[in-house]
């Protein structure tokens, strides 16, 4: 989406879910950016509803490689990433597929991934 693509919004409609649905005690997961998203959730809502965070290939602390953080990639591979995803996200989701997977899948798996990843947001 072109607005409300932000940690503070989408913390913001988790909260609206939780509140809505009167949740409490749930475990919240999140991959990648929705790992990060899950930690501002927990910060900015001091964890309502919350029990337990599962974090999985989190985009945090930084998706970047700095003097004291050795993980991620470089300010330059993220910037590639981003000009990528404006230019030709179907190019940039066909070349990291396979970094989603453990091992080898068939052309028909990625092609089915690769329809999904088009039809996210």
């Amino acid at each position: 989406p072109y607005t409300g693509y932000d940690y503070n919004t989408m913390a913001s409609d988790i909260k609206k879910i939780i509140d809505v649905l009167k949740l409490d005690n749930i475990t919240l997961v999140g991959h990648s950016m929705g790992a990060a998203l899950a930690i501002r959730y927990a910060s900015k809502y001091d964890s309502f509803g919350v029990s337990k965070i599962c974090l999985i290939g989190a985009a945090a602390p930084s998706w970047i490689k700095t003097e004291n953080w050795p993980y991620g990639y470089t300010k330059e591979e993220v910037n590639m990433f981003i000009n990528q995803s404006l230019s030709d996200r179907p190019k940039l989701i066909s070349d990291v597929s396979n970094s989603f997977f453990f091992k080898y899948v068939s052309q028909p798996l990625l092609n089915w991934f690769f329809d999904i990843c088009l039809s996210a947001s």
